[in-house]
């Protein structure tokens, strides 16, 4: 029995002692594993690479939309050249040549432009300067207003580019054989039918002309839809609507092509 004890003990010691040598040689291969550099076989597929990043990408939000206008444009040369601006040798040069640019109201009197310089005074203006080219007296008057006299007799039909600035011009041209076209305004037609008289004088508003008083039964030639009236031929009549902010009424008596024209726009009678 005592032999066994010390066979037992002794087969104890032997495996605490192997187990005690196995767990120091394990620690020492850990110990070895901690410390051993790693390596990688040198493959392609050992080369460390940085792990692909997406860049962030912005929560996609609704793009205004603006309404699509249209690229600026350069603004057109409104300049209309003066008389220095020509060659007098020029055959096209307003100034000195008859340079036709459309017709009457009509539609079949040449008009021709209305810088045209004759070898006389034609007119005069209200402070007393006077004119050989009706355009020139435009121009002179351009931001002040005023008003115009006939003094001779053009013969011819001109184009007149009125200044539109707000104030107001007046062209008397009573009796002269001429023409004139304009681009907006009214011809006022003083002529009385039971004796033959026909005289003409523009005005650049209406209502300068409708605040004279006496002039039931004549007639005015709209040029540009004014005051609700539309172009044509009208017959000034006494007003009877209080609502109205002319003082005459205008009753429509024909279409602003049966103008007469030249040469029975402006005859002196006999």
């Amino acid at each position: 029995m005592k032999h066994h004890k010390i066979m037992v003990t002794g087969l104890a010691l032997t495996l605490a002692v192997g187990l005690l040598a196995a767990c120091d040689s394990a620690k020492e291969q850990e110990t070895t594993a901690e410390t051993a550099p790693v390596t990688l076989p040198a493959t392609e597929s050992a080369e460390l690479t940085e792990a692909p990043t997406e860049e962030p990408t912005e929560v996609p939000t609704e793009v205004p939309t603006e309404e699509v206008t249209e690229a600026p444009t350069e603004e057109i040369e409104t300049h209309r050249p003066t008389r220095e601006d020509w060659d007098e040798s020029d055959p096209q040069n307003p100034y000195y040549n008859l340079i036709q640019v459309g017709t009457a109201f009509d539609g079949k009197t040449p008009v021709y432009d209305g810088r045209y310089e004759f070898d006389h005074v034609i007119c005069h203006t209200s402070d007393g300067a006077e004119f050989y080219s009706m355009q020139d007296a435009l121009d002179w008057l351009e931001g002040y207003g005023g008003n115009i006299q006939m003094d001779a007799d053009p013969n011819v039909s001109l184009k007149l580019d009125i200044p539109d600035d707000g104030c107001f011009y007046r062209i008397a041209y009573w009796w002269k054989n001429c023409d004139f076209v304009m681009d907006y305004g009214v011809i006022y037609d003083d002529q009385n039918k039971q004796d033959g008289i026909v005289g003409y004088a523009y005005y650049s508003d209406l209502y300068e002309l409708d605040i004279i008083s006496g002039l039931e039964g004549t007639y005015v030639w709209v040029i540009k839809d004014t005051y609700g009236l539309t172009p044509g031929y009208y017959r000034m009549v006494e007003s009877d609507d209080p609502n109205s902010e002319l003082y005459y009424g205008y009753d429509l008596v024909a279409a602003l092509e049966e103008w007469p024209g030249l040469p029975n726009g402006e005859i002196l009678p006999d």
